[in-house]
């Protein structure tokens, strides 16, 4: 016998999966535009952190502004992979 499922719980779970989606969806428009600034490096970059304090952190080494955005990718792929399996097992 199958369990019976609530109008309400059926919808909660709609809207966790509508939420697994944007967030892929999210990180995959951040991929794509990590990727492109990747391919686009002339040597000029600078990468810049900012704390809530106003603290700057500032380089233009192009060989640490390439092995962060490496590792940036790296996650981000990972993440998203890790969506899209979360999406792939879940059930209405």
């Amino acid at each position: 016998m199958v369990p019976e499922v609530s109008i309400d719980n059926r919808i909660q779970k709609f809207e966790k999966l509508k939420g697994l989606a944007t967030n892929r969806e999210r990180l995959n428009q951040t991929l794509g535009e990590l990727t492109k600034f990747n391919y686009n490096q002339d040597g000029s970059s600078s990468f810049y952190i900012r704390d809530s304090h106003g603290l700057e952190f500032k380089t233009t080494n192009s060989n640490l502004i390439n092995l962060v955005t490496t590792q940036l990718q790296k996650t981000l792929e990972q993440r998203k992979s890790e969506f899209e399996q979360e999406i792939l097992a879940f059930e209405l």
